[in-house]
């Protein structure tokens, strides 16, 4: 930030008819709002900018990133810088800057060494696991763990954690979490022509695992949308089918299945329910509904539509 003007004096020396925008987070918001748009819009054709671009705005148009001594930032910072361009079908370039390497720290060389191999799109989680090598995260998640993580995955090894401090803050074991197992004869997927990169798509798939609220659901569709074009249906459906699982899951549900225009959700035996409660799922959701309870309840309802859209609003409506 300190040497931000300096360089920027620099650049108008060594490039006197190139028009130069500024950006920094030490400047009014509506000032910076307009150096971005005004980028956008190619009224500048350079930004020299702190590291405060690392998210933001997607400028397609976009194809060179220049990173001022790469040794000093963190291997995330580089993955976040490095993603801002590449954002269309041109060829993208990032050129990091760093003195002598004899003058550079072990840990920095490995960084640097880390963000050449790791170039491929989709490789943010293999990144993230050569951060926890080179740096360590504590005793809990430092390198001495690094093995178990890559074989348990380290989703399932934060989950094991979390549950481990849950039994410790609680002095007993943490309450067993209700499975849900899902079935649907609904097309389920990110088509080839949608985003063709196989790698990405993996990576698509696995954030759409993560999300755990629905309303990040929505955004994340927005940002689908932005960038790659209007959702196909099978890709709306998986969204859908993700949202279904999180209300579900709320619901306390244990088994879903949603075949031919049908809902079959079964509750586990010891989940007890009022009349008011089945009363009141009969006055929201508006649909033939069937109830068993040999075993746990089961429910049956038989819906106007076969899509993923409306399995989610129905089990919207079941939690009223």
């Amino acid at each position: 930030m300190e040497s931000i003007e300096a360089i920027y004096s620099y650049l108008k020396r060594l490039l006197p008819a190139v028009q130069i925008g500024v950006g920094h987070g030490q400047m009014v918001e509506r000032s910076l709002e307009r150096v971005m748009l005004n980028f956008l819009e190619k009224k500048y054709q350079v930004l020299l900018a702190t590291t405060i671009i690392e998210s933001g705005l997607d400028i397609p148009s976009v194809n060179t990133i220049i990173i001022n001594r790469a040794d000093k930032l963190g291997l995330a910072q580089l993955y976040q810088l490095r993603g801002r361009v590449g954002r269309s079908t041109k060829r993208a370039f990032a050129y990091l800057l760093v003195p002598p390497l004899k003058m550079l720290t072990e840990k920095a060389r490995k960084r640097l060494r880390a963000i050449e191999e790791f170039t491929e799109l989709g490789s943010g989680y293999h990144l993230a696991l050569r951060d926890l090598e080179i740096r360590g995260a504590g005793n809990i998640l430092g390198a001495q763990q690094h093995g178990f993580i890559e074989e348990v995955g380290f989703d399932l090894y934060c989950r094991l954690l979390e549950e481990a401090v849950a039994e410790i803050k609680q002095t007993g074991p943490a309450p067993e979490r209700i499975e849900l197992k899902m079935q649907t004869d609904l097309d389920l997927f990110i088509p080839e022509f949608y985003v063709d990169d196989p790698n990405l798509r993996v990576e698509l798939y696995r954030n759409i695992s993560d999300i755990r609220e629905s309303d990040r659901l929505g955004s994340f569709a927005e940002e689908l949308s932005d960038r790659f074009g209007p959702l196909p249906e099978a890709l709306e459906n998986l969204l859908n089918l993700a949202a279904a699982r999180i209300l579900a899951s709320r619901l306390g549900v244990q088994r879903l299945v949603f075949k031919n225009g049908e809902l079959f959700l079964e509750f586990p035996g010891d989940r007890e329910f009022t009349k008011t409660e089945i009363e009141g799922w009969h006055k929201r959701v508006q649909s033939k509904m069937e109830f068993k309870s040999f075993n746990g309840l089961k429910m049956q309802v038989k819906l106007k539509d076969h899509t993923g859209e409306i399995l989610k609003k129905t089990l919207q409506a079941l939690l009223g």
